[in-house]
Formats: structure tokens, sequence, C-alpha cells
């Protein structure tokens, strides 16, 4: 991955994917709870508005830790390596 060089190692690949996991099973469990609910899909509620933002602000806030942090990693590893 000579494109991205933060997304090298393997536990950054792993805290993206568990992310994206545990944000996909948070989406079903809202959309379940708004079918449940009788919510339209199209036009849902203030609170499923809120949980879903919510939602997408955790996911996003968690990927770019992970990322910056590994780059931040990756970067001492090259700097131990060069000596």
């Amino acid at each position: 991955m000579k494109w991205m060089p933060a997304l090298r190692p393997e536990r950054t690949r792993v805290a993206i994917m568990a992310t994206l996991i545990a944000l996909y099973s948070a989406v079903l469990a809202l959309v379940t709870v708004q079918a449940l609910n009788g919510e339209s899909l199209v036009r849902p509620s203030a609170p499923t508005i809120s949980v879903a933002s919510v939602l997408a602000l955790v996911g996003a806030s968690t990927v770019t830790v992970v990322v910056v942090g590994s780059r931040g990693q990756h970067g001492r590893a090259l700097q131990d390596a060069g000596r």
C-alpha cells in the first residue's frame, strides 16, 4: 500500500475494520428500532436523526484517531530503523 502508508500495519487495519463493523451493527440496530416503531425510512423522527448523527460522528472520529495514531507509530518505526 504505497499510496497510504498509515494503513500498512495490520493493527491499524484491524482497528478500522472493528470500528466499521461496530458502526454497521449500530446502524442496523437503529434501522430495526425505527422499523419496530413504524417510522418511515425517508422521514425519520428527530431522535432517530440525532442518534444517526452521533453514530456518524463517533465512527469518523474513531477511524481518524486510529489512522493518526498509527501514522505516529509508523513514523517512529521508520526513525528507529534508520538509526
